[in-house]
């Protein structure tokens, strides 16, 4: 979906799984709960492209700003850096210069 929206599709899709994350609903896609309201906002779209285009626009600036990729791996390096630092030190076994620490259940030991 983020591909499309970079593309600037307008997502038409339901409020499941991660979804909402990358949607403002009504302003860079439709979130929606039920078919009658999928055949809405594709109507929408379709009579009117003002709408669209402006939706398309947002689109890809949300997904943009939400996955770029220095954003993204900022996030997972936190994660990584998390994960590290919860692994008591009796744990771990430090690697080079002290600079990685892998956890012994990491490692399958």
């Amino acid at each position: 979906m983020c591909e499309a929206m970079c593309s600037g599709l307008v997502p038409v899709t339901s409020h499941s799984t991660a979804i909402p994350e990358f949607v403002t609903d009504g302003v860079s896609g439709f979130l929606t709960h039920r078919p009658s309201e999928i055949a809405a906002a594709l109507l929408t779209l379709l009579r009117s492209p003002e709408t669209f285009n402006r939706m398309s626009a947002a689109a890809a600036d949300e997904v943009r700003r939400k996955a770029a990729l220095d954003m993204v791996v900022d996030k997972e390096l936190a994660v990584l850096r998390g994960v590290a630092a919860s692994v008591p030190p009796q744990h771990a076994t430090r690697i080079g210069e002290g600079k990685c620490l892998v956890s012994p259940t990491a490692r399958g030991l």
